[in-house]
């Protein structure tokens, strides 16, 4: 009698196990510095949405957008009974009617349901006179659809595929451009959390219904085994930085504690500044970034803080004769340290669309995912490593200093 109580025991821990257990899959864009290209990540997502089932549903939301192949899957899935419905920066209008372009593709072929809308583009509430502003050619602010600026969001939610996955949660760093298949970026699915899905729904039907952040402001998600947090901005006025408050419960007591980043824009100081004291604790430090002369990236006081831990790529561009090198486009903080006074290093990975810098905090429509496992840790931290090393292999030198030294 006591070993079968015993093993109905160890019974009820595994299913309990089981169920917290992180279902979470990284996939990771590497097309190396010689200008290769490789659709790794769209890739995963064109499969997944053919493997939707019909009558389910795929939401997403996104900023820039000319890869034809993932619209005509979209279009596809649409014309077999799958509920397709898509949020886009208000700057993609101008394609709507333009033969052959993926945005043409989409709009023109979605079904939905009367009454419904397939195809939104945002519109922020002072889009008319911020469209007169341009970050850089092509690409005019305003079109976001809580915040004031952009719509940055990389966003994909699948309700039901055939080979039994539910409840996706396809979370990437990278646009549907052409040009981001020659960059370094990185998709997150979370998988069968159906609370975790339900609130991106949630969040997603607020960017739709352009419901601003000035009415108010959506809350922080977290996952059912509480590994996974989800932040959502813009935090337009107020509010802190997520970032930087999980930061300042860093501690480097812990042997071989160690901070990593690969950012594709950086520009934060008070970030940095958290970093910076973690470095002078005795964590391990290294963050990449990439000049980027339009968003003054990586930024002054950035650089000044992190010295010679930042290792700064250089400038990829969008015209014809900057094209000699990739880079990255990732938006990742990895941590291995204690926080909140843990007798145990805990491993986080912070990813999503959310740059570290001023507009994707307070402007843009963004999401930024915590998530603490070992594993995934890990995973990230290899992709890192393949960075740095395709850089070697790539002969692409790291920038040690944009600006002067440190005050």
């Amino acid at each position: 009698m006591n070993s079968v109580k015993g093993i109905a025991i160890l019974l009820s821990i595994f299913s309990v196990c089981t169920a917290l257990a992180l279902d979470a899959e990284p996939v990771f864009n590497t097309p190396g510095f010689y200008r290769e290209s490789t659709s790794t990540i769209e890739d995963k997502l064109i499969s997944m949405t053919r493997l939707a089932v019909a009558g389910s549903k795929i939401r997403v939301t996104l900023y820039r957008v000319d890869r034809v192949p993932i619209m005509q899957a979209l279009a596809e899935a649409s014309r077999r009974g799958v509920d397709v419905q898509v949020v886009l920066d208000g700057g993609n209008k101008a394609f709507r009617n333009v033969p052959g372009h993926a945005i043409q593709i989409l709009t023109s072929g979605l079904q939905c349901a009367e009454g419904e809308k397939c195809v939104k583009f945002c519109a922020s509430p002072i889009q008319a006179p911020l469209s007169l502003l341009k970050v850089k050619e092509g690409y005019k602010v305003g079109g976001s659809c809580r915040g004031l600026v952009i719509n940055h969001n990389k966003l994909f939610l699948f309700s039901e595929l055939s080979d039994g996955r539910k409840n996706i949660i396809a979370q990437t760093s990278a646009n549907m451009m052409m040009h981001q298949l020659e960059m370094y970026n990185d998709l997150l699915l979370i998988k069968n959390d159906p609370q975790l899905f339900a609130g991106f729904m949630h969040y997603w039907e607020k960017l739709k219904n352009d419901n601003t952040v000035l009415k108010k402001s959506f809350p922080t998600l977290t996952s059912a085994d509480a590994k996974v947090k989800a932040y959502f901005f813009p935090r337009l006025i107020s509010g802190s930085d997520p970032v930087e408050e999980l930061l300042k419960k860093v501690n480097c007591r812990l042997p071989n504690s160690r901070i990593r980043g690969a950012q594709s824009a950086f520009t934060r100081a008070s970030v940095a500044k958290q970093m910076r004291r973690l470095i002078d604790e005795g964590c391990a430090v290294d963050i990449i970034s990439r000049v980027d002369p339009v968003q003054r990236s990586p930024g002054r006081k950035v650089q000044e803080y992190l010295g010679n831990n930042i290792y700064v790529l250089p400038y990829r561009g969008e015209r014809p004769e900057e094209q000699h090198t990739n880079s990255i486009h990732t938006k990742i903080v990895l941590i291995d340290a204690s926080i909140d006074n843990s007798p145990e290093k805990i491993p986080v990975v912070l990813t999503g669309s959310h740059n570290i810098d001023f507009w994707s905090l307070r402007g843009n429509d963004e999401v930024l995912l915590e998530v603490r496992d070992r594993a995934l840790y890990e995973q990230y931290s290899d992709f890192i490593d393949r960075i740095v090393g395709d850089a070697h292999t790539g002969n692409v030198e790291f920038i040690r200093k944009v600006t002067g030294p440190r005050d």
